[in-house]
């Protein structure tokens, strides 16, 4: 009998490989963690504010998306909701302590049997070069959607972010 494998914060990076500090490697899945979050009071929430104030909207919402996870169009809507709020005559400490409600995704490469059997994990399957038919220029990209078991999932499907 196969021992459940339990993956815990101590162990977490032994089995979940960040996808934008790692590169896919043969065998491995990407799997995609997305859940609501808040967006509350941090250094790194100031940074943003002081960005906005500088009027670098597009720098903000990458880092809201690289640092914080974000998806682009919870990013773009978070920030409009923070302007708003400092149109409105908030403080930007006012605009800091409050939490502002944002969606989150990461990516990481793993194992299929490694992603965590919880409706915030997804699969998204990899296919290596030597597994695709590439044109005369020697590219190719080829992608499907497949879930936790592994079935191929039809992308008109899912719901909108």
């Amino acid at each position: 009998m196969e021992e459940e494998l339990i993956i815990t914060e101590e162990n977490f990076d032994q089995y979940l490989f960040d996808a934008r500090k790692h590169k896919w490697e043969k065998g491995q899945v990407m799997a995609r963690y997305k859940a609501k979050a808040e967006f509350i009071d941090t250094p790194q929430k100031r940074n943003v504010i002081d960005l906005m104030k500088l009027d670098k909207a597009v720098p903000a919402v990458q880092l809201m998306v690289k640092y914080h996870g974000a998806t682009r169009l919870c990013a773009i809507q978070v920030l409009i909701e923070m302007c708003n709020d400092m149109l409105g005559g908030m403080s930007d400490d006012d605009v800091a302590k409050k939490p502002y409600d944002m969606t989150v995704e990461y990516f990481f490469y793993t194992k299929l049997e490694h992603i965590p059997k919880d409706p915030h994990w997804d699969c998204i399957s990899v296919r290596g070069a030597q597994d695709v038919d590439a044109d005369e220029s020697g590219w190719a990209i080829s992608a499907k959607i497949v879930d936790a078991d592994g079935n191929e999932i039809n992308p008109e499907s899912l719901p909108e972010d």
